[in-house]
């Protein structure tokens, strides 16, 4: 977390993180010296503030899948919840 501190949305490009396929504002962040794979799912506000939408460990494709439609849920409800709040795209 301290790279999403540092960095905000230019932490992209940094192996560990990578910008969701087929989506305009959702990321992932992966811990990869781990054997468990872990990935936490997110998107950016305003001034490069992570907003976390989901955490889970992939231990198949289909967790993936199905961490990123959650993901994408819960940013669909915090970007209704908040009609003002500016979404990085």
């Amino acid at each position: 977390m301290d790279d999403l501190d540092t960095y905000g949305e230019r932490a992209v490009r940094l192996q560990a993180f990578e910008k969701i396929s087929g989506s305009d504002t959702i990321y992932s962040i992966r811990y990869p010296h781990s054997g468990k794979n872990p990935r936490i799912l997110y998107f950016f506000i305003c001034d490069d503030t992570p907003v976390l939408l989901y955490a889970f460990l992939e231990k198949n494709s289909g967790d993936y899948a199905h961490g990123i439609k959650v993901a994408e849920r819960r940013a669909k409800f915090v970007k209704e919840s908040w009609p003002g709040l500016e979404v990085i795209e």
